[in-house]
Parts: structure tokens; C-alpha cells; sequence
């Protein structure tokens, strides 16, 4: 792999876990708690961390890689195609849940969902876009 893949791909895990941490973690936490089905979730303190931790660098990865094919190698474009990309995974990953279970309460905490994902996403792009622009300098 190449070295804009493999430290934007941990920069982007990084920030991903940390975002992810702020949202869900902090912000939306007694909103999503009583809007979603808890037989389906843990309390923090019993996460699996270690899963966790690897599904955050996936994202990570996942997106460095894209961003790679595609040769976005600025902050905006990695915005841009990390909100698309997160539009599209969240609604279907979201949707396919809300259509086979009782996850979700309503619609609403599935939007909430879909837009708190969207911007985790975006700031994950911009951050792998701008590595990806001083990454590609001569030095």
C-alpha cells in the first residue's frame, strides 16, 4: 500500500473513533438511548473495544483507499466525497435495519443517524483529502 493509503487510512480511523465518540458518545447519547431498541445495545463501559477500535480504522481505510482512486487530494473534495459516501453507506446500512427490526423507534432517530453519520464522514474525507494534498508535495 502506499503511504497516502496507509497513514490517511489511520488518520481517518483516528478521527473517526474520536467523532464518533463526540456524537454518539456525548451529543446524541440520551437521544438515540430512548429512541433506539436497547436489547440491542451496551453501556460503554461493556463495549467490545478492541472491535470497536478496528471497525473505526476500516472507515478509515475504506475511504483512504476511495479518495486514492478517485485522486481527490484536497480538503473540499475529500469533504464532498467523504458526505457522499456517507450518505449513501448510512441510508442503506440504516434502512436495511429499520425495514427487518425494531432498532429504531421512528424515522426520526434513523435521520439523526443518517446525518450525525454524514457529517463523522465528512470531516473523515476532509481530513484523508488534506493529508492526501501536503502527502503528494515534493519535498
Amino acid at each position: 500500500m502506499k503511504k497516502n493509503v496507509l497513514i490517511g487510512g489511520l488518520l481517518g480511523g483516528i478521527t473517526f473513533f474520536f467523532l464518533g465518540y463526540l456524537i454518539y458518545g456525548v451529543l446524541l447519547d440520551g437521544y438515540m438511548t430512548g429512541n433506539t431498541s436497547p436489547r440491542n445495545s451496551v453501556p460503554m463501559a461493556d463495549f467490545k473495544w478492541w472491535a470497536l477500535i478496528l471497525s473505526c480504522l476500516g472507515w478509515g481505510y475504506l475511504f483512504a483507499l476511495i479518495l486514492g482512486w478517485t485522486s481527490t487530494d484536497t480538503l473540499y473534495g475529500g469533504m464532498q466525497k467523504g458526505a457522499l459516501l456517507g450518505l449513501l453507506i448510512s441510508l442503506t446500512k440504516d434502512l436495511n435495519i429499520y425495514s427487518k427490526t425494531t432498532y429504531f423507534s421512528s424515522i426520526n432517530p434513523l435521520i439523526l443517524d443518517v446525518a450525525a453519520t454524514l457529517i463523522m464522514t465528512s470531516v473523515l474525507g476532509a481530513i484523508i483529502g488534506w493529508y492526501r494534498s501536503i502527502g503528494n508535495k515534493e519535498v
